[in-house]
Order: C-alpha cells, then structure tokens, then sequence
C-alpha cells in the first residue's frame, strides 16, 4: 500500500475514506507511510504476507484491537504509535523495530519479538500496561524504550550488549533485570525504578549518570568487571546495603548519595573519590579506600556514624571531606600532603589527629573538634603557614607536636604563634607512618 492509503483497485481506494473497521490483504507486502493513518474506525487488520510498515502507518488508530502481520521483518517510526486498543503483538520474524513504534499504546500487555535485534528509541515508551516482552536475541536498545512502563514486572535481555540513555527508566514495577552481556549502558537507564530488587549486569565496565538513582528498594548490587561509576549512579538508593566493586578505579560525585542503609564499603581498588559521593550516608561505619590518593569536596560529609576509614595512600583530603562526621575516632593518613577548607569540621569524637608529611593545611580545618587533645606534624618542609581559624573551637586542644628542630619556627610563623603556648617538640625520629593515626 503507497504511502497515504489507497492501494489502486477500487475496493482498496475505499480505504483513503477512511471507514473501514477491518482489512485482509494477503498480495499486500509493504504497507507505506501515513497508510491507514488516523482511521479511527480500524478496528482490526491481517496481512499474512507483509514484510514491511512504513513510518505513522497505523498511528493514531485508536480503535485498532486486533493486528496479524506475522512476516514483517521491519516496524517503521511511530507505526502504531497511540493505538490505545491495542493489547499483544506477535512478530515473529520482526528484526528491526523504529523509534517510537508502539509509543503510548497504553493497554499493550504482551509483545512477542523472538529474533528482533534491534530496538529503536522510545518504542515501547509510556505503554503503561506493558508486563511482558520477548527479547531473546535483542543485541541493542535504544534510548527511553521501555521508559515509563509502569507495569514491566521483570525484563531478561540475554544477549544484549548495548542499552541507551534512560531506556527502562521509571518503570515503577520493575523488580528484576538481566543484563548478563551488556558491556555499555547509558544514563539514567534504570533511575526510578521504585520497585527494582535485583540487578544482573556481570560485564559491565562503566556506569553512566543515575542509572540506578532513586531506586529504593535496591538492596545489593555485583558490578564484579565495572571499573569506573560515574556521577549519582546509585543517589538515593535508600534501601542499597552491600555493594560488590572489586575493580572500580573511580567513584563519581553524589554517587552513593543519601544511601541511608550502606554499612561498610570496600574498593580495593579506587584511587579518587569525587564529590559528595558518599554524603548523608547515615548508617556507613566503615570504609576501606586503601590505593584511594585523593578525596573531592564533601565525599563523607554528614556520615554521622563513621567510625572507621583507611586511606593509607591519600595524599589530598578535599574541603568538608569528613564534615559532620561525629563519631569518628581516628583515621589513618601517613601520606597526605594537603587537608582542605574545613575538611574535619564538628568531628566531635576526634581526639588525636597524626600528619607525618603533611605541608598544608587550609582554614577551618580542625573547627569544633571538640574532644581534639594532640596533633602531631612531622615533615621535612613541615607545615609552617596555617590559615586562619584552622584550630578554632577546640577547647581540649592542649599540645601540637613538632620537631625539635621547627620549634621555633612554628611559634614565630603567622596563625602558629597565636597558640605557641601549646606548640611542643619531640625527639627526631618520632613515631613511624605504620603508627600514624
């Protein structure tokens, strides 16, 4: 059928009128774009020998219950697009599905593709009664597919390797995904995801943004191959309580976000910790971060309960770092070189605070560490300029330890000399970096 209806005999050219309410045509092979385009009174078609519909073919159909194309190979953009009656399709030889091909057919329950390989952008988007779809040999899916289908319960793509941005986004009963080939995944691909229990992405190098954000029932996730979590992969994942990163290098900013239920986190292999990544993470008590060289701003502030932190290897603890952190004890960095703005601010139960080869440490620092006693500087440069107000408000704080040989260097350099009284030497060599606090 050409484009626009009619199909050259007399009883097809009936079809431009647009009353029909059902049509059978086993010579028909294509079916063109716009062809049956707003017949509201379609209600039902059946081409057995068709291989192909054209772009907006059936769109709009809103009557349209009952579809038999059984050898089309090829679904076009938008070809049924807002079909509202429509409830299953079977394409059992279909290959190749267009963007937007079944968008907002809002009763569609089941669709059958058992050989499609392909995908395209928002085909399946916002059919809100979507339970179940077939995509067994599915290599690739475009972006927001299956976005905003509030009735997918469980989606198993085994051979897919390739999902795009945000294409099960908000799908609000999903509660599993296999993903067990997939090696690239976009952003925002499962975000919203309120109901997602169970995750299967084994291959996976790398996420992107939010993927999983505001995924609250989200209790687990193995990412055994990922080596690199982008920004916010996991923000708001308030149920998320054990997570499995053996490779990751890198942890992006917000990326463990508001995670309330995360206890302790091991990344044996994580070498930068970017902004808030951790940030009110109310329950993490401990983290092991030992290759971690470097922290962005905020990456452990408000995890009121931390009580315990390896960073053997930090040399640069970025501004309100562990801010708020009130209950942490100790923490052990022997090769940090840098502490930032107000990087240990109201660390209420911090008493001893221990910098072998620190060189600067910038203003607020140490604000309100209320129960801070000693702290302990050794460095062959040392840190002789401190900014303004790095020691204010530590009422317990009675002794800071440096060489014998910086003394008085330290009591004549500009801040150090406001508390020269507490500035105390000790015998050079002092306590080892294995010893450090």
């Amino acid at each position: 059928l050409p484009s626009g209806g009619g199909g050259g005999t007399e009883n097809e050219d009936a079809l431009v009128m647009r009353t029909i309410s059902e049509y059978y045509n086993d010579r028909v092979s294509v079916v063109g774009d716009y062809a049956f385009y707003y017949y509201l009174n379609l209600t039902s078609i059946d081409l057995p020998n068709c291989i192909s519909i054209g772009t907006y073919a059936f769109t709009s159909c809103e009557n349209l219950a009952s579809v038999n194309i059984p050898n089309c190979s090829y679904v076009g953009s938008r070809a049924f697009g807002w079909c509202w009656k429509l409830t299953s399709i079977d394409l059992p030889n279909c290959l190749y599905v267009s963007n937007s091909a079944f968008y907002s057919c809002r009763v569609l329950s089941s669709v059958s593709l058992p050989i499609c390989s392909y995908v395209g952008e928002e085909a399946f988007a916002s059919c809100s009664s979507l339970t179940s779809i077939d995509l067994p040999l599915c290599t690739s899916l475009d972006r927001r597919v299956f976005g905003y289908c509030g009735g997918l319960i469980s989606l198993s793509l085994p051979n897919c390797s390739y999902v795009g941005d945000g294409a099960i986004t908000a799908c609000t009963s999903l509660t599993s995904i296999n993903l067990p080939l997939c090696t690239s995944i976009g952003t925002w691909v499962l975000a919203s995801c309120y109901k997602l229990v169970s995750v299967n992405i084994p291959n996976c190098s790398s996420t992107n943004e939010y993927l999983f954000a505001n995924c609250y029932a989200l209790s687990s996730v193995s990412l055994p191959n990922c080596t690199y979590v982008s920004s916010n992969t996991f923000t708001n994942c308030s149920a998320l309580s054990s997570i499995d990163l053996p490779l990751c290098s890198y942890i992006g900013g917000g990326t463990f976000y508001s995670c309330w239920a995360l206890t302790f986190v091991s990344l044996p292999n994580c070498t930068y910790v970017d902004y808030s990544a951790f940030t009110y993470c109310s329950s993490l008590t401990s983290i092991d971060l030992p290759n971690c060289s470097s922290t962005g701003k905020g990456a452990f502030y408000s995890c009121r309960v931390l009580s315990s932190v390896n960073l053997p290897n930090c040399t640069y603890v970025s501004s309100n770092t562990f801010t708020n952190c009130s209950v942490l004890p100790s923490i052990s960095l022997p090769n940090c070189s840098f502490v930032g703005y107000a990087a240990f601010v109201s660390c209420w139960a911090l008493t001893l605070i221990k910098l072998p080869i620190c060189e600067h440490i910038e203003n607020w620092t140490f604000n309100y560490c209320s129960s801070l006693s000693q702290v302990y500087l050794n460095s062959v440069k040392s840190v002789t300029t401190i900014s303004a107000n790095t020691f204010s408000n530590n009422p317990n704080l009675t002794s800071v330890y440096v060489p014998a040989s910086l003394v008085d260097a330290f009591k004549t350099a500009q801040y150090w000399s406001s508390m020269s009284n507490k500035i105390v030497a000790y015998t050079e060599p002092q306590i080892s970096t294995g010893d450090m606090l």
